[in-house]
């Protein structure tokens, strides 16, 4: 996963493992493919009123894996640099540190 975002480290991982066939190559061109363009989705609510922001977040927090209250507790309070990550910046910059490159701001 840490070289999906590199284009000329992927190709290196890649053109190193002669043993890959065409399909396999396609498989890891896929993947690469799904992490580089994969959306997502982030809404910026901003107001006082604690229980129509919880309300917010459980009527879009009904699929997939729910929230614990302490997470959304983190979500609706959380301020940068009073807890890491605090903001997408500050989460792409702490995942750069194990390689995965620069995420970028689009």
């Amino acid at each position: 996963m840490s070289l999906v975002l590199d284009t000329a480290r992927t190709n290196a991982w890649i053109r190193a493992r002669v043993h890959l066939n065409d399909e396999q190559i396609a498989l890891a061109d896929q993947v690469v493919a799904a992490v580089r363009d994969y959306k997502i989705p982030m809404y910026i609510v901003a107001g006082e009123d604690d229980r129509a922001l919880r309300d917010i977040f459980d009527r879009m927090n009904t699929f997939g894996k729910p929230l614990k209250s302490a997470e959304v507790f983190n979500a609706l309070h959380s301020i940068a640099g009073e807890q890491k990550p605090g903001d997408l910046r500050m989460l792409g910059a702490s995942v750069q540190t194990f390689g995965f490159g620069e995420i970028s701001r689009r």
